[in-house]
This record gives C-alpha cells, structure tokens and sequence, in this order.
C-alpha cells in the first residue's frame, strides 16, 4: 500500500465529499424548520448510541487484513448479525422517545434500516481499511452523491421534509455499501466464513468498548439539552455548527492510510511521512 497515493486519494475524494455536504446541508436547512432539522440531529445521535456493538467486529477485522489474516466475510456476516439483532430494540427506543419527546415516528422508524445499513457500511470500512483505505473514500463520495442527487429529486417532485431527507441519506447509504462490496469483492471472494473468529472477537470485546466509552459519553449532550429545553430548537443550531465544523476534518485521512501500513510491515518510518502529509 502506497501512503502518499492513498492519503491523496482519499484527501481529494474528502474535498469533494464536503462540498457535496455542504449543497445537502443547505437543501436540508432550507427546507426543514428549526425542530425538525434538531430531530433530524438528534436521529443521528440515536443512530451512533446503537452503532457502539460494531467496534466488536470492526476493530479486529482491519487489524487481522493488515495483518494478512483475510477475515473480510466474517466481519461483514458480524455486521450483518449485529445489525438485525438491534433493530428491534431501536425500534422500540424510538416509539418510546417519539411519545415522550413528540418527535416525529415515520422517519423514526424509517432511521432503524439506516441503523442496519450502517452496521454493513462499518463492516465494509473495516474491510477496507485493513488493505485499501482509498475505498473508504470513494464509498464516501458515493454516499454524498447518492444522497444529493434524491435529495434534490425530493425537492423538486415532493415537499421536502424530515422523512424526505431520511430517505434520501438512507439511499446514499446503500449506494455505499454498493460501491464498498463491488471495490472489496476479490477480498471477499478469497475469505470464509470463521465462526469461532466472531467468538473470538465477542469474547475480545472490552477492549474495544472500553475505548469507545468517553466518545459515548460526549454524545449525550444533544439528550440531555433536549430533556431539559423539552425543545430541539438549541439541538438544531448546534448541529449545524458542528456540521460546518466537520468540513474542516480534511488532515484526518492519512491516519487511516497509516494505520494499516503500520500493522503490515511495522516500519515507523511510515510515522515520519504521515506526519509530513497531515502538516500540509
């Protein structure tokens, strides 16, 4: 794997990832008011408090592909269980905060198959990382893509709303994970299906949730304020700033083509060049 190639190629693809945001960000502004942009915030928030089981799979898998350990089928079909099993219990969080917090259901419960999408797009980036990095961003590009292009289809055949604009991340989302299993299919062709490497992995799993803990714990932020308020007005404005704070995480990107480099050949020179690359 070539640092500086994949570093530039997911740099570019970031760049053009943001600007595409940027257009969705707008359509969505405009066109939602100030309480449903904030559930539209908060969904996402709900989304990443049930997406914390996928670190069990996603950690290992990169580590064991970089490795030369092809693990890439037994990660996905991971993704794929742990995906399902959360589902129902979403969906029953959901119903309860659409009752106590008076936030729409429909795009709600519409979120609950973004939450299984997600888990397959975890599992996929896992794969990917582990050997490729620049996948990751050309998935990314898709997804932005994919989800301007319906939303602006939303905007001009429907009246563009929170469910519209579910929809349309729910499609990008899918155009990803697309993109991400046509990029990483001869990987997986070459993989088998490891059982006792998903009980490794869950036996494994404090570690991994032990880090991911303080993350957890920063996200509550947007939950606790709208328990308080009883309003997602303050949740809608600093989602937004946060949002635009987002685009500037450019620099990022060589971690992850570090990352993998480092687990394969164990050359610490590697550190000097990605250090070189994030200052530019």
């Amino acid at each position: 794997m070539r640092l500086r190639y994949t570093s530039f190629i997911n740099y570019a693809l970031g760049m053009a990832s943001a600007v595409l945001a940027i257009f969705f960000l707008v359509i969505v502004t405009r066109r939602l008011s100030v309480e449903n942009y904030g559930t539209w915030v908060m969904i996402w928030r709900y989304l990443g408090y049930f997406l914390i089981p996928s670190v069990i799979f996603s950690t290992w898998v990169s580590r064991d592909i970089s490795r030369g350990k092809n693990t890439s089928i037994t990660g996905l079909m991971a993704s794929i269980f742990f995906g399902f099993a959360m589902i129902p219990f979403y969906i029953f969080v959901m119903i309860f905060i659409s009752a106590n917090l008076q936030q729409p259901l429909v795009p709600l419960l519409i979120s609950s198959i973004i939450l299984f999408v997600n888990f397959l797009s975890y599992g996929l980036a896992s794969v990917s990382a582990g050997h490729a990095p620049q996948i990751t961003g050309y998935a990314n590009f898709a997804y932005r893509v994919g989800s301007l292009i319906f939303g602006l289809i939303f905007v001009s055949t429907l009246t563009f709303g929170l469910t519209e604009a579910v929809i349309a991340a729910l499609i990008g989302m899918v155009i990803m994970d697309i993109v991400s299993i046509i990029m990483n299919r001869s990987l997986l062709r070459k993989s088998a299906f490891q059982l006792h490497q998903i009980i490794t992995w869950i036996k494994a799993s404090w570690l991994p949730l032990f880090g991911s803990i303080a993350g957890l714990l920063v996200t509550f932020d947007v939950l606790v304020v709208s328990l308080v308020y009883q309003s997602q007005i303050p949740i809608a404005y600093y989602g937004v700033c946060i949002s635009i704070a987002s685009f500037a995480n450019f620099a990022s990107v060589v971690s992850s083509s570090l990352y993998p480099k480092i687990l394969s050949n164990k050359n610490i020179k590697d550190l000097k060049e990605a250090i070189w690359l994030t200052s530019l």
